[in-house]
């Protein structure tokens, strides 16, 4: 019986080196496109979801009392990644009320190009890469001017600069300002950022970049300790 047992096992196994041993050579020929292809799922998160923080926080979890929320969305043919900035803690502005609630300008705001996160590392590596990281390791935020509603637009707008990889340019947006029931104030808006502006080169998958205007999108909340 062990005999029997023995050599259908010998039998099988060699049945199945035969059959990968034929099958050797033409996974070889497939194997660096499959790596390639494999890789590029794995950057695109289509293999390894996603799992974004769109809350800043303090070391210890808890929520910032003067929390500033931004993500940013990327567009792919394949696939929408949105990712967000993480261990935002800018300084409190000062805000001003005398007939138009707003910060006082200029006000500056920098964070670190490694804090930018897609809920997957091998995404984040390269996004780092096109950020020409470590040779440029901040990107920075400059508030510059506020305009107040009028009677001809009734929305607030914001300018600014932002330095990306060595490259300033002016952005503009218009913001939705809340008073909030504890003297708070909620601010939000939205820009587009075109990476070819900052001498970026956008990434490909399968043969297909990634749109060249990146979406930004910040919510802040900002305590009003001073008038």
């Amino acid at each position: 019986m062990r005999t029997i047992r023995s050599s259908s096992k010998t039998i099988i196994w060699n049945s199945m080196y035969r059959f990968f041993a034929l099958h050797l050579q033409s996974a070889r020929r497939g194997h660096v496109l499959l790596k390639l292809i494999t890789l590029g799922l794995l950057f695109m998160g289509l293999v390894m979801p996603s799992d974004s923080t769109l809350f800043a926080q303090d070391a210890n979890g808890a929520a910032d009392d003067n929390a500033l929320h931004v993500t940013f969305t990327v567009e792919h043919p394949a696939k929408t990644v949105v990712g967000n900035v993480v261990n935002l803690h800018p300084a409190r502005p000062h805000l001003r009320s005398n007939g138009c609630l707003r910060p006082d300008v200029p006000y500056a705001i920098t964070f670190p190009v490694t804090d930018m996160h897609t809920g997957n590392r091998n995404r984040d590596s390269h996004m780092l890469e096109v950020l020409k990281y470590p040779v440029y390791k901040q990107i920075n935020v400059k508030i510059t001017h506020i305009t107040c509603p009028s009677e001809s637009n009734q929305q607030y707008r914001l300018d600014g600069e932002i330095t990306i990889a060595g490259v300033t340019h002016a952005f503009a947006t218009r913001l939705d300002f809340t008073q909030n029931a504890d003297d708070s104030v909620s601010v939000s808006g939205n820009f587009p950022v075109l990476l070819s502006d900052y001498n970026l080169e956008a990434p490909s998958l399968l043969f297909m970049s990634i749109e060249d205007r990146i979406q930004i999108n910040f919510d802040w909340r900002i305590p009003r300790s001073s008038e």
